[in-house]
């Protein structure tokens, strides 16, 4: 019997998501009912129809819409969502409503009225990762639309998302920059009417008919069957844990708040479905009195975490409450009076208790993750604790920090995670001791991490970060890194750093690279090294125009970090635009508090830019620096690239390999391009493990 073939088709497919319509309908379901079904069909109905937009399936929070052009697709969404935003512009906050609207262009197979397929997925995805009111595009819309509508587009990175094997480019819609407003009727088709009676408010409400009458007609078949989260069930899940407020009478017990707030994040970032923010971003808000709802809308949480610990003795107070940032209502609240030792229980309940508040149910697996404990002994859990205050601050308290790991070692020899963290240390000592002697012990404790507790992810992250810097080894730290991210898929350090090695060590990899960074950027938004090495990912990639506006961005996260003005001023001498590069570079140079390695590529700057007396001056000034203190023979390297000396810039990148310096691991930056084609630096970056172009 001959098989019946699938019908199969291109189309634009649009995916919308109400937020709050479960607020809405709660508050006052006859009316909102009845008020939407009227909008949707004096409004939202006539906009569908003259853009070509035919209803696929409804349920009460959202809708898919296929459309046969996605020019007519995206000018509906631009429409519908700017009719929206003028008619509840004078509501009142908890009145207005948002929807999410996600737009692909995909192949999709079609079965009577219905269709299915990865082109109907993926819509769905992107419109869970918009922002409410927002209307964001896949990579495919986008070239088809570009330069055809009167609209402002923005990248807005590549996400990986459930179900879906390839990272999934989106781009957002300026909706307001330029553009048309609502569309004027076309030729047999009358201009929608909102009768009179309707208030504000009730327009407002009746604006998302579109998202609920019908669904007692068309069953739900398509992106929800699988038990998909809504937008609105991603928001409340996506997770911040404010630092804790240190009641204690010693000030010098703030080691141990800041120690419980980031054991908390590692606690609840085990439950696979909460996406919790890394430490980097809300250590942002300590000691602040900022607005719960200004801080959900700055890390894009819908729940946050807050509390305070009081320690006296061998007794320690914590309090911990769950608040929701739409209502800023407590979801759950507790008070915890207990000894030292009962700490990690404390840590393991609250993790227990914002799940159950979050109605998520833990899995056997996850249940056993949110009650391991990495050390029994409290004594070094406190010395753990203190290595990290100090390991945080870095500079000369890394010397501090060390001391304090290994007490907690030496107080419990199996204790992973302070090897893990000490490896992680002993890397950043590279910069203050003899580089062999750090690479030894940091892969030292990084193997020893591993064999201990070969399920810790921050084991495998550490010993990854080994195999890059230590033992150039780009395949074994891949793998590490695989395991890590897949032990702790919201470790936001594991991402980057994965990234990192990415961009670095592994040829062309640009885009899993971006992927990679714009995970961990999710997960640790405000993070300025994050930003820093998305915009190193475009420089990299020689797309000078992404990367100048990434480093911008970073500079707005941070005007006190050296490094994006750095990066800035590369890409600048990179064009050829020298007087900018140069003032970046000397921007670098004064936040960097002189430091060696921004003298060099400042030296770098000025011979590009034709000032070769400065930049003989700084080398100078460097050679004088040497004579006293260690200088890496890198900076050197950069004074004679930029000078045009390209023999002695590569004697001085083959010492610094040989003297094991990690900048050597980025000789793919296009910061060495003008040396590319010489034999010698194409056996060098055979010698260091980079494939040669």
């Amino acid at each position: 019997m001959a098989t019946a073939r699938v019908e199969r088709r291109l189309a634009a497919i649009l995916a919308a998501d109400v937020v709050g319509y479960s607020r809405l309908m709660e508050r006052d379901e006859p009316g909102t009912f009845t008020r939407l079904k009227q909008l949707r069909h004096e409004l939202v109905e006539p906009i569908l129809a003259r853009h070509g937009g035919r209803f696929v399936d409804l349920k009460g929070d959202g809708a898919i819409v296929e459309f046969g052009s996605a020019v007519e697709a995206v000018e509906a969404a631009v429409e519908i969502q700017r009719a929206m935003l003028a008619q509840d512009a004078e509501l009142p906050e908890d009145w207005r409503i948002r929807y999410r609207i996600g737009i692909n262009l995909g192949d999709v197979i079609a079965d009577g009225g219905t269709i299915y397929g990865d082109g109907v997925n993926v819509a769905a995805r992107i419109e869970s990762l918009c922002e409410p009111g927002g209307v964001w595009l896949s990579r495919s819309i986008y070239n088809q639309v570009r330069g055809k509508l009167d609209l402002a587009f923005a990248p807005s990175g590549l996400h990986q998302v459930k179900n879906i094997s390839e990272a999934v480019e989106t781009f957002r819609v300026a909706l307001d920059g330029a553009g048309p407003g609502p569309a004027p009727p076309r030729p047999g088709v009358h201009a929608p009417r909102v009768s009179r009676w309707l208030t504000p408010a009730m327009g407002a409400l009746m604006v998302v008919a579109l998202l609920v009458i019908g669904a007692a007609i068309i069953g739900w078949q398509v992106w929800w069957s699988s038990g998909e989260m809504t937008g609105a069930s991603l928001e409340t899940r996506r997770v911040a844990v404010l630092p804790l407020a240190n009641l204690s009478d010693e000030a010098a017990d703030e080691y141990f708040s800041d120690g419980m707030m980031e054991e908390l994040i590692s606690r609840l970032s085990r439950i696979s479905k909460l996406s919790v923010i890394a430490r980097t971003s809300v250590m942002k808000y300590k000691g602040t009195k900022q607005d719960i709802a200004e801080i959900g809308r700055t890390l894009q949480v819908g729940t946050i975490l807050e509390g305070s610990v009081r320690r006296a003795g061998d007794r320690v107070r914590i309090t911990a409450q769950l608040i929701d940032v739409a209502s800023q209502a407590h979801l759950w609240s507790e008070d915890y009076d207990r000894t030292l030792k009962d700490v990690f229980a404390i840590q393991s309940d609250i993790a227990k208790q914002v799940a159950e508040a979050l109605q998520i149910t833990l899995l056997a697996n996850e249940q056993e993750k949110i009650k391991q404990q990495h050390t029994i002994d409290p004594v070094a859990h406190n010395m753990s604790l203190k290595g990290m205050y100090f390991y945080n601050q870095g500079g000369v308290a890394l010397n501090e920090s060390r001391a304090y790991f290994e007490q907690a070692i030496e107080r419990d020899p199996g204790y992973a995670m302070a090897y893990a963290r000490l490896a992680d240390l002993y890397l950043k000592l590279q910069w203050f001791m003899p580089v062999g002697e750090a690479y030894a012990k940091a892969r030292a404790a990084a193997e020893k991490a591993v064999e201990l507790d070969d399920r810790l992810a921050e084991a495998h992250s550490a010993l990854a970060t080994v195999k890059v810097f230590v033992d150039r080894d780009w395949s074994g730290a891949e793998q590490e890194f695989k395991k890590a991210i897949a032990l702790n898929p919201s470790s936001a350090l594991a991402h980057a750093e994965y990234g990192h090695k990415l961009l670095s060590a592994v040829k062309g990899r640009y885009d899993d690279a971006l992927a990679e960074l714009r995970r961990a950027q999710e997960l640790d938004p405000l993070a300025v090294y994050i930003s820093m090495e998305i915009a190193y990912v475009y420089y990299h990639a020689r797309q000078w125009d992404q990367a100048i506006a990434q480093f911008q961005r970073t500079i707005e996260l941070s005007s006190k970090s050296p490094f994006p003005h750095l990066g800035l001023g590369q890409t600048y001498a990179k064009l050829g635009r020298f007087d900018e590069a140069v003032s970046e570079l000397d921007k670098a140079l004064a936040l960097g508090g002189t430091s060696n390695y921004f003298k060099g590529t400042r030296g770098w700057g000025l011979g590009l830019a034709g000032r070769t007396d400065e930049a003989r001056q700084v080398l100078r000034e460097l050679q004088e620096a040497a004579a006293q203190e260690k200088v890496d023979p890198v900076t050197f390297a950069y004074i004679y690239s930029g000078l045009g000396d390209h023999e002695r810039a590569i004697l001085w990148l083959r010492k610094a390999y040989e003297e094991g310096s990690a900048e050597t691991i980025f000789l793919r930056t296009p910061s060495w391009d003008n040396m590319r084609s010489d034999p010698h630096f194409i056996e060098l970056m055979h010698d260091v493990g980079l494939a040669t172009d």
